[in-house]
């Protein structure tokens, strides 16, 4: 990273599969979350997830306290800052699993007050939901408990305390915020009463509820008024939160496009600065979001699935690892032609995922962006070999649409339009002789220094 300029090293340490990281007070986290295995109770571990294995083969472990300080260490002396992810209130299964063991064991004990000290569900909830992942209501921490925000508070602390040990003190938090949703109540599921244009489908969706739908003690805030809806609970722990991350010193919280989207903008948040992960797709509305972002003056970073995603396939091949949700084709080139500062160009460029032309209206101003960032998802890339095959080269063309604007990149002009194979605005030339040299410097120089370094590459890039 330090090598190519990539300066900002973002950590996503849990999710509803896995707890990632030692939190000293807590050991139920990383001894039931950070662990799978055939426990129907998950009194011991999480059940097996993403074809892991009943014994725990793959998908365990966790970092520990000295592991993270030493890492944040060593990032700092090579100019890379960490920026830790707790994700909450959804995709927080690993979490909420772990507190009720921790809930389960104290309450036996016949100690009330620490049994419930850091619960993260409404023991009354009855909600029927159903979770991206296909979890149920257990993937979401209740945001409308006490013991919610006591838990935050706990982990926001122990984290920058590793920080401030590590001698790089903990400047961006980032919250999550994403997915909090029933993806059952979402477009693509069809009624079973037949209600649905699509004729009737398999789901009975008077029987499925928004997330904390049936919570009481949700049902209680929403009637005090501190929240208007279900719907808005998410922006609100947000809020919540980023009060505790400010009372912790760190000037920045960031948060998923998801996380904020019912906040009038960044003061609304307690920190100095307000961040946001915008991930959008380019064919579904990106260049509007992240105008209205920065007109509202959130930092904006760009991680545009279609792009920037390297848990997706390289190309259209069976043999080609990765998903196929946003992108059925994500090569080096294709990365290597994003232009961030006018994200309308790229529809000129590039077509949708099933390479289909659209068009894209630029409208209103210019919008800053804080920065570009490449994500590499990694559950089911099985060891460092598989990874570094998904990541490398297009790491190479992330770090130079980071770092380097192009002739072949137009200004953002208000009211312009592109389209493949309809406009003819870029110049397609520049663009290829830039690849073409970028291909040269790689062929030549960068990947034979990255395969002596032992690192397992997608050996071809090849000229447009």
């Amino acid at each position: 990273m330090s090598a190519y300029k990539l300066n900002r090293l973002h950590l996503h340490l849990s999710d509803d599969e896995g707890w990632r990281i030692e939190i000293p007070g807590l050991p139920e986290l990383t001894a039931i979350g950070g662990q799978r295995c055939h426990d129907l109770t998950e009194t011991r571990c999480l059940v097996p997830q993403l074809g892991s294995g009943p014994n725990n083969q793959s998908g365990g472990g966790y970092l520990k306290r000295a592991d993270y300080v030493a890492l944040v260490r060593y990032a700092a002396d090579r100019f890379v800052e960490i920026i830790p992810e707790i994700d909450m209130p959804g995709h927080a299964r690993g979490a909420v699993v772990s507190m009720e063991a921790r809930y389960r064991n104290l309450h036996a004990q016949g100690n009330e007050a620490a049994a419930n000290a850091y619960r993260l569900l409404d023991p009354a909830d009855t909600t029927n939901a159903t979770t991206v992942q296909f979890y149920d209501r257990r993937s979401f921490l209740n945001p409308c408990m006490d013991s919610s925000k006591r838990f935050a508070s706990k982990v926001i602390g122990e984290v920058a305390a590793m920080h401030r040990e590590a001698g790089a003190p903990l400047s961006i938090w980032h919250f999550g915020g994403d997915e909090a949703k029933n993806i059952l109540l979402g477009s693509g599921f069809q009624a079973l009463d037949g209600t649905d244009p699509g004729k009737g489908g398999h789901v009975n969706l008077a029987a499925q509820d928004q997330p904390w739908a049936r919570s009481p003690q949700c049902a209680k805030l929403i009637a005090s008024g501190k929240a208007a809806s279900v719907d808005e609970l998410p922006s609100m722990f947000a809020r919540q939160v980023s009060q505790l991350v400010s009372a912790n010193g760190i000037g920045t919280m960031a948060a998923w496009q998801d996380g904020i989207k019912h906040a009038s903008g960044p003061a609304d948040f307690a920190t100095s600065n307000m961040m946001v992960t915008m991930w959008d797709t380019i064919f579904w509305g990106a260049s509007d979001t992240v105008q209205s972002l920065s007109g509202k003056g959130y930092k904006t970073v760009l991680v545009l699935p279609d792009y920037l995603y390297f848990d997706f396939p390289y190309s259209l091949d069976q043999h080609e690892r990765g998903y196929y949700w946003g992108s059925h084709a994500t090569d080096a080139f294709k990365t290597f032609s994003l232009a961030p500062d006018n994200l309308p160009q790229n529809a000129e460029i590039m077509g949708d995922r099933d390479g289909k032309p659209f068009a894209v209206t630029s409208a209103g101003a210019a919008p800053h962006i804080e920065g570009i960032q490449g994500q590499a998802w990694a559950e089911v890339m099985r060891n460092d070999q598989q990874f570094e095959y998904m990541a490398y080269p297009r790491l190479l063309a992330l770090a130079e649409r980071a770092w380097h604007r192009a002739a072949w990149e137009r200004p953002y002009r208000d009211g312009e339009t592109y389209q493949l194979g309809v406009t003819d605005k870029v110049d397609k030339a520049a663009l290829a002789s830039d690849w073409a040299g970028f291909v040269s410097v790689a062929q030549n120089r960068e990947l034979p220094k990255l395969a002596r370094a032992g690192l397992n590459m997608r050996p071809k890039l090849t000229l447009q």
